[in-house]
């Protein structure tokens, strides 16, 4: 189960665990990850990198949405 934007009981839980910074293009800043017990497959790191960017997608829309509000108020 791939599970964004965990929490201290997840993450000290967590087979792998990966940080991605990506841009609003959706080109990549930052990829780490690190398997915390054994290995992680390359279909894995795939579906990994999916989720991120579907993710950050959404934070980038809420972003977006809240400086839309923002600027309405000033």
């Amino acid at each position: 189960q791939i599970i964004a934007d965990l929490n201290y009981h997840e993450d000290s839980r967590a087979e792998l665990d990966a940080n991605v910074v990506m841009t609003a293009e959706k080109q990549f800043i930052e990829l780490q990850g690190t398997a915390e017990s054994g290995s992680f497959s390359r279909s894995e790191w795939d579906l990994l990198l999916d989720r991120a960017e579907t993710t950050c997608g959404h934070l980038f829309e809420i972003q977006n949405q809240a400086i839309a509000e923002w600027d309405l108020k000033s």
